[in-house]
């Protein structure tokens, strides 16, 4: 292969596609469901009355709200990535046939 030569390693691709399923899993089975109202990172602490109290509740609300947003996201890129792999892995498999068939034509039509 020369240096300029790209070459899809489909059992790689193979190992990335199982480590974003685990860590799906991992987002949906345990991230998302503490995160989750009434839940261990879903209730809210309680501030108190004191003057500082109304802008800690934001601080944390907001703080909540964009750690949701960002594993919603991220979750969201993973099976985008799983995807993508999985076409390219398809792809490679269609274009590795057709080299075959190619190479078998040539060798039938030489005999």
């Amino acid at each position: 292969m020369s240096s300029g030569e790209r070459k899809l390693d489909p059992e790689a691709l193979e190992e990335f596609i199982t480590k974003a399923r685990e860590q799906i899993d991992v987002i949906e089975d345990e991230l998302v469901k503490k995160l989750r109202p009434g839940e261990v990172l879903g209730k809210q602490p309680a501030f108190g009355h004191l003057g500082s109290s109304d802008s800690a509740q934001e601080t944390y609300e907001g703080f909540h709200r964009s750690t949701w947003d960002n594993l919603q996201n991220f979750r969201l890129n993973l099976y985008g990535l799983i995807d993508i792999a999985e076409k390219a892995i398809e792809s490679s498999r269609t274009d590795e046939d057709a080299s075959q068939y190619g190479f078998n034509k040539a060798a039938d039509d030489l005999t």
